[in-house]
């Protein structure tokens, strides 16, 4: 048995995990949805001008036969569809699968939009009339993504999100709307930016390892873990990456590595690991990536919230 910590963005939490030993292997479907990943289409907007964001969870029954999800959304208008689309980053695809529909595009979403159940019986498309398996191989494959469709100016897509299956650690999905204005940042939230830190603790629970990507965000020079609650500044415990120089553009992994007790800075020096994961427990950790010129205050911010399992090995 080795014990497993999953941590998710404060804005959109949700995270599943198996109930048995064989699905826990194959290890849930995460999408962190943006506006920056849509891809220009004739009936929508230009891509990336969204602030909005979303995570869509999923879930792989025991039988391997059917995907429990849920979708939950931060700060999006007019939602009138939601799907899984077949293929890879950057290319648009056909819906596979329904996730939400609504006759009349919604309100304001700010939690849950939708959760259920997929089967071979819901697949539409070219998947229609398919075995579940071939959705699997997609998702696995990195071919398949979920897609929130807005009107009237995104009935494209407004934010997206590929799929990513995999064992779950800790997690923090960054945006720029989880900034905290500062004296030395631009207004928290303009950033198109985005992030995605994971964490996991090895087998003996002293060591944490790390592993930090970051998209189209530019001038990279320092990030880490920080201490306080969602929409409060507080000091650096950890470093994750630090540059004397900043970085051009970065899409993809920026850093990766362990850290101990030994590695903690500020109010931590010097106290044991478990100082910091019951600061995390109590949500009151984050990790945040600061760049130049614009943002040394940080330009994307993730509340990290801990969930703890036991899953076997």
């Amino acid at each position: 048995m080795r014990r497993v910590l999953a941590i998710a963005s404060v804005l959109v939490i949700s995270a599943f995990t198996t109930a048995s030993a064989t699905a826990a292997r194959q290890g849930p479907a995460v999408a962190n949805l943006t506006g920056s990943q849509e891809v220009i289409t004739t009936g929508t907007s230009t891509p990336g001008t969204s602030l909005a964001t979303g995570l869509a969870t999923f879930r792989l029954s025991d039988d391997g036969q059917a995907l429990r999800y849920r979708l939950s959304i931060s700060h999006l208008t007019g939602i009138f569809q939601a799907h899984i689309h077949v293929n890879g980053a950057g290319v648009n695809g056909p819906v596979v699968a329904f996730l939400f529909r609504s006759a009349t595009p919604l309100g304001e979403v700010n939690g849950v939009l939708s959760e259920g159940t997929i089967t071979a019986d819901s697949l539409v498309g070219p998947l229609s009339g398919h075995p579940f398996s071939e959705l699997l191989t997609d998702i696995r494959s990195g071919d398949a993504y979920v897609n929130v469709h807005t009107l009237p100016n995104h009935p494209g897509g407004e934010i997206r999100g590929q799929m990513v299956s995999g064992d779950e650690g800790f997690k923090a999905s960054l945006t720029g709307s989880g900034e905290v204005i500062t004296s030395d940042s631009s207004t928290p939230g303009t950033s198109l930016a985005t992030g995605r830190a994971v964490f996991w603790m090895d087998e003996h629970g002293g060591t944490i390892h790390f592993r930090l990507e970051v998209h189209n965000i530019t001038g990279v020079f320092q990030a880490h873990i920080h201490l306080n609650g969602p929409g409060v500044n507080g000091p650096v415990v950890v470093f994750l990456f630090k540059s004397d120089t900043p970085t051009g553009t970065v899409n993809g992994l920026l850093a990766q590595g362990t850290f101990t007790a030994a590695d903690f800075k500020g109010p931590l020096a010097g106290h044991p690991l478990a100082e910091l994961l019951t600061d995390i427990r109590s949500g009151d950790a984050y990790v945040n990536v600061h760049t130049l010129p614009n943002h040394p205050g940080g330009e994307i911010r993730g509340q990290l919230i801990m969930r703890a399992d036991e899953e076997g090995d």
